[in-house]
């Protein structure tokens, strides 16, 4: 038997992404990564580095849901397919004899020693981090109203051993069933389901590391605060994962998250390391402005200027 892995999922142009995770989880750990290519077949071959599995369609999706999944939403919408493929690739890796599985959006960037998440599954069949949005509707009802419409935990990491392959299963057949955004309904693609397996299996525990899964989701009720240079959540938590998706960049680019600037900084210097054209923070912030909003940020910047000047 194989102890641990973690896996991830990604359509080719977002390899550089899944090489930027694996520098990090090296960095801070050791641990066997697989990268399933949700746009590819075994028989393209695709270049890669070391410690990395690469994982395709023919093998992941070759039989039970999985091909259901494939057959539902692959020339429909690949990245409904990619979410509806979560839970699929983890009882992929336990069928191929791996006792802890993790699996890790693309875009999370390792800081600080991971391995305390596998040590939560000796005792825990399933763990999930929270998005620690505001609980409190007078404090920020639009992040209490997300908590009500997106589910209480972030789909972007999922965490399981070999003995909740069968809960795990359920959340593939309500990702085979429907995965879509439809509020009125209480749907929010793959994410809402997990809140499911808190009922599901009572071996699931939920994260409480407020270092875990940052990101704009939390901004309002988990403080960063700089101690010593590093920044704590809380004053208490160092930051173990960030999760860069487009909101988080923009908290920290535009927003209430600059705080975080310098561990952007690191993160985009790991993915020029792999992209064949680097990306630079200029770049990366004309490509998070729309025009409106450009035109709105630029009106914002020039009132503010006036009364710095007493215009």
């Amino acid at each position: 038997m194989k102890d641990k892995a973690i896996c991830t999922i990604i359509t080719r142009d977002f390899l550089p992404y899944a090489l930027a995770l694996n520098k990090s989880l090296m960095t801070y750990g050791n641990v066997e990564l697989y990268v399933f290519i949700a746009d590819s077949e075994s028989n393209e071959k695709i270049d890669t580095t070391e410690n990395i599995h690469l994982l395709y369609i023919d093998q992941v999706c070759r039989e039970g849901i999985g091909k259901s999944i494939f057959e539902k939403y692959y020339d429909t919408d690949i990245d409904r397919f990619r979410w509806s493929s979560k839970t699929v690739l983890m009882n992929y890796l336990f069928d191929t004899g791996y006792d802890n599985v993790i699996y890790l959006d693309p875009d999370i960037c390792f800081f600080n020693s991971y391995e305390f998440l596998f040590d939560e599954l000796n005792d825990n069949n399933i763990i999930l981090t929270p998005h620690w949005r505001s609980t409190d509707p007078f404090e920020n009802q639009y992040q209490f109203i997300d908590h009500c419409n997106d589910g209480l935990f972030n789909a972007g990491f999922i965490g399981a051993n070999k003995n909740a392959s069968k809960d795990l299963e359920k959340i593939s057949k309500m990702c085979l069933w429907e995965c879509t955004i439809d509020h009125e309904r209480g749907l929010h693609d793959d994410q809402r389901y997990l809140d499911f397996l808190i009922i599901i299996s009572e071996k699931t525990k939920i994260i409480r590391h407020k270092g875990c899964n940052v990101g704009a989701w939390n901004t309002v009720l988990n403080k960063r605060l700089l101690n010593h240079e590093e920044v704590l959540i809380d004053n208490t938590f160092q930051i173990i994962f960030i999760h860069f998706t487009k909101s988080t960049l923009k908290e920290i680019l535009f927003g209430a998250d600059e705080i975080l600037y310098p561990h952007l900084q690191s993160y985009i210097s790991d993915l020029n390391l792999f992209k064949t054209t680097p990306l630079s923070i200029d770049e990366l912030k004309a490509s998070l402005v729309t025009p409106k909003k450009k035109e709105s940020f630029i009106n914002t910047l020039i009132q503010k200027l006036k009364g710095k000047i007493g215009i």
